[in-house]
């Protein structure tokens, strides 16, 4: 463990010390000491005077404590510990305690606003009913040793980690025990806080070593003001400041650009591809003993081909409310330059003044797997929030994430769903809550972490009557994985950001597959060489994996069949609404009375649940793809060349008008070069809920050549509309004509499906 600092406690010095620290003052008024100070906190005595406070000094009775963007940790003459976050008012109206004469001693402190933690001492242990915490809303009585309060906006949030905390208004009084997180609002009683919400959040209790013996002394560590110090009363939760644990370098093994171990980081910086995550990094951190900078992230490499460069070094950069909690570190930077800056790929310059605080959040890179299980299911992580800096906005507005929940399905189509609070100081509460988003990973076996866009994540309140478009990507790190999180609500007129850390709360099983239908009431697609074909009513039997075996309509069945039956691949089951994949090589019946062979290209299917007639949309939404079969690429005679990817799409739908309109990109290889290849539509159909596109426009791109308009090509496309109130949509597509690299004349086949629609 990295910078553990101690404090000595002699009896035989305390007069002399009180006496010249105090300059006169009675030693009956002295408080405790300042174990840990960042940023400029400062304490107020009752005549107006401000003094800024550093590790060492001595806090009074009277006073009263502003953190603004720094930390404070105080160890109190009795033996306990309070730690304050930032944008905190904390007064110590009354704090009266002698070693010699525990029964006598008495606090009542007065917590006017912010973030803190505390772990009692002899106080009390010793005399409870003398210890008290006021809040605007209600009253704290111990019987207990460690809690943490959070007071925002009116809502006082109080997470109690050992003993029982008593809270009591004028509406009523509850003992919150060790585990439990309760809540008080102005005239209202104390109630339990909703799940996921936790004052620990924001209030980090300061580390802990075993409890010394009653009188026993604490050895000096250079540095500290060690000749001074404090009498502790007898506190079996006795603890000293431990600093927090520093992430490990990387380091980069002979002939590899990987480092080990790698890292992904988050910023507000938007990157090329549009998100604000960045993985493969090594990283590098500051592990001196000053605490401002220790742990802080102070350099960034990047692998570019066989070349290791540097993305990030912090120069003459500063540190602000740095915090390592598992695999994740978070801080803010600011006052001072970058020596190398191309983290902010903008301007490749990191700029900040003494009042500007750049948030940045950085873990221990842990794919997770999007594979179902063999019963189906996807695996649901449940994530509360575990701390993170201060809500900053860019007019200068300050506030505090009071809470934040994600649930995230790791499944081939995942999904998530996150509630958010955040309260500023000025403009009150901005609230941020979507269930069931659909993320796109098509095609990809495993995940790094997720971005949502304000499609997907609207806030409201001040200046967000309507809704302000969140920006919130994150990552999974550790093996028991954490999530770091970086979010950005766009107001109107100025933005509010900051990085976040959550902690894995729990893991389950969910079923992703879509159900078996007896009798024919899902729809399907198929396409397989020219334009897709259409099954309207179709049953579906699945096995317990979520292959698709078989299907029947008036006109026949669907499925593969025989002894050289079609192997199914491909399978992707989305929000038990949707399902797609191909059946390959070997013999499947396509809606007649005789089985088709198939090859490698096979034929793409995507069957679901249509939406009811009645409970169709009215509106214009804008579906985004989120996933499909890999799109076959075949050459004039049939025979299979590549399999693509689906790299981008959209789908509008006018309801009302009974109009759709296309975009859809993929990508393949052939003949040894890159192409990508975009499909568009522009006046497609829509009629109770089925869509169709007669045509398609087709453009091509070779390698980084510009895309340009095929003209021997001839598209089409159809689905339908799925999902209980239209909250999916699917479609086959086949395109012909294509000429790309070593294919003339050839074909493309695919479905995709689409999903997160907006309001246009």
């Amino acid at each position: 463990m990295q910078g553990q600092t101690r404090l000595h406690a002699s009896p035989t010095l305390l007069a002399f010390l009180i006496a010249a620290a105090c300059a006169g003052q009675a030693s009956a008024d002295v408080a405790g000491r300042v174990n840990f100070a960042t940023g400029p906190v400062k304490a107020i005595a009752l005549d107006g005077t401000q003094r800024t406070l550093t590790r060492g000094d001595f806090v009074n009775s009277g006073e009263r404590l502003e953190t603004g963007r720094g930390r404070l940790q105080i160890r109190f003459t009795d033996g306990s510990f309070l730690s304050l976050q930032p944008n905190t008012i904390f007064r110590l109206d009354s704090y009266r305690f002698q070693k010699d004469k525990p029964n006598e001693g008495s606090l009542l402190f007065n917590f006017v606003q912010g973030g803190m933690r505390t772990i009692t001492g002899a106080i009390g242990h010793i005399n409870r009913a003398q210890y008290k915490v006021r809040t605007p809303v209600a009253s704290l009585g111990i019987r207990g040793t460690g809690y943490a309060s959070t007071y925002t906006q009116g809502t006082l949030t109080l997470s109690v980690d050992k003993g029982i905390v008593n809270v009591s208004n004028d509406f009523g009084s509850s003992n919150v025990n060790a585990g439990q997180t309760f809540q008080v609002v102005q005239g209202e009683a104390p109630r339990l806080a909703p799940a996921g919400v936790s004052a620990e959040a924001r209030a980090l209790p300061p580390a802990r070593d075993a409890a010394p013996a009653a009188g026993a002394e604490i050895a000096d560590t250079p540095g500290l003001n060690s000749d001074a110090g404090i009498v502790a009363g007898n506190n079996q939760d006795f603890g000293q400041l431990v600093l927090d644990n520093v992430l490990p370098d990387s380091v980069y093994p002979p002939q590899s650009g990987a480092p080990l171990p790698s890292y992904t980081v988050g910023t507000r910086f938007v990157q090329a591809d549009g998100s604000l995550l960045v993985s493969g990094l090594g990283a590098y951190f500051n592990s001196t003993d000053t605490a401002p900078m220790h742990g802080g992230l102070v350099r960034l490499m990047q692998t570019a081909g066989p070349v290791v460069t540097t993305l990030f070094s912090v120069g003459t950069l500063q540190f602000n409310n740095v915090t390592t909690l598992g695999a994740l570190s978070y801080g803010e930077w600011t006052n001072g330059t970058a020596a190398v800056g191309k983290l902010d790929p903008s301007d490749n310059a990191i700029v900040l003044g003494a009042n500007v605080f750049e948030p940045y959040i950085v873990g221990i890179t842990a794919p997770q797997s999007l594979a179902l299980d063999a019963a189906g299911n996807g695996t649901r992580l449940s994530y509360a929030l575990a701390g993170g800096t201060v809500a900053g906005s860019s007019d200068g507005e300050s506030g505090v994430l009071k809470s934040l929940t994600v649930n995230v399905t790791l499944a081939p189509v995942t999904l998530v769903d996150v509630d958010m609070t955040i309260g500023m100081a000025n403009t009150g509460d901005y609230v941020a809550s979507g269930h069931g988003i659909r993320v796109n990973t098509s095609g990809q076996s495993t995940t790094n972490g997720f971005q949502l866009t304000g499609s997907d994540l609207l806030a409201t309140g001040q200046n967000c009557t309507t809704g302000c478009a969140v920006r919130f990507s994150a990552f999974y790190a550790g093996t028991d994985p954490q999530l770091g999180a970086v979010y950005i609500i766009n107001r109107p007129n100025a933005q509010i950001s900051g990085v976040a850390a959550l902690d894995l709360t729990g893991k389950t099983a969910v079923s992703q597959l879509l159900p078996d239908a007896a009798s024919p009431t899902y729809r399907a697609v198929f396409a397989k060489g020219g334009s897709p074909t259409a099954a309207n009513a179709i049953s579906a039997d699945f096995d317990a994996g979520g292959k698709w075996l078989s299907g029947t309509t008036a006109n026949g069945s669907y499925g593969p069949s025989g002894t050289s039956a079609a192997a199914s691949q491909d399978v992707v089951h989305a929000a038990s609404t949707l399902s797609w994949g191909q059946w390959v090589n070997g013999d499947a019946m396509l809606g007649g009375s005789v089985p088709v062979s198939l090859n490698s290209q096979g034929v793409h299917y995507l069957v679901g649940s249509p939406t009811a007639s009645g409970q169709l949309p009215t509106t214009v939404l804008t579906y985004q793809l989120v996933g499909g079969t890999h799109p076959s690429l075949a050459d004039a005679s049939g025979s299979p060349v590549s399999a693509g990817a689906l790299t981008s799409g959209s789908l509008t739908l006018d309801y009302g008008l009974g109009k759709a309109s296309l975009g859809l990109g993929m990508s393949f290889v052939s003949g040894g070069q890159a192409s990508a290849v975009q499909l568009t539509g522009q006046n497609g159909s829509l009629s109770a809920g089925n869509i169709n596109f007669n045509t398609l426009g087709v453009t091509v791109g070779v390698g980084s050549g510009s895309p340009v308009a095929c003209t021997s090509c001839s598209g089409s496309a159809s689905g339908f509309v799925a999902g209980s109130a239209g909250e999916m949509a699917g479609l086959g597509f086949g395109v012909s004509g294509v000429t790309l690299p070593g294919v003339s004349g050839g074909s493309i086949t695919g479905v995709a499906g689409f999903g997160n629609p907006s309001t246009n």
